[in-house]
């Protein structure tokens, strides 16, 4: 049925998020992928002859990165009403850390931090929110952690062996 309705995602996935990012009462899928492009699909509703169907937008809305993510989900984090996007990079190393904190190049895949501009597009507000920095990310939630009213999140990192 996948493919019947546009869904039909071949390769490797690593996290899948379903929200309503255009406000429509329909959800659409975030697919979070390791060295591929992530895709966004938008849902596109019923046809008149009753067939759902979904079309992939992760280009044209800027969601592909990182290029080897991991967690992602939908939150509003700036509680403005609208649903924005938050995946996290997995591929770096220790020294690739330590090379940050020294302030040099590294290359590892950072996180990435999406608002929503409320017409299809989306912002990467990953440096203007300090989150710009290598996570190595295997785990994450998020919540209103310390009840202000907005949601914050935490991450959990690891380094097990793994290949893709």
């Amino acid at each position: 049925m996948a493919a019947d309705v546009g869904l039909d995602v071949v390769g490797y996935v690593k996290a899948v998020a379903w929200g309503d990012y255009d406000n429509d009462n329909r959800l659409e899928l975030y697919v979070s992928r390791p060295r591929e492009p992530n895709q966004l699909f938008h849902n596109e509703g019923p046809s008149t002859s009753g067939k759902w169907s979904f079309l992939e937008v992760g280009a044209q809305a800027g969601v592909q990165k990182p290029l080897d993510s991991f967690p992602s989900w939908f939150f509003d984090y700036d509680n403005d009403g609208w649903i924005d996007i938050f995946v996290s990079g997995s591929r770096g190393s220790l020294g690739q850390v330590a090379a940050e904190s020294l302030g040099e190049t590294h290359g590892a895949e950072l996180p990435k931090l999406y608002r929503n501009n409320r017409d299809g597009t989306i912002s990467d507000m990953t440096k203007a929110a300090h989150l710009d920095k290598i996570m190595l990310t295997m785990g994450s939630n998020f919540g209103d952690l310390d009840n202000d009213g907005y949601l914050d999140f935490y991450v959990g990192t690891g380094a097990p062996d793994r290949v893709f």
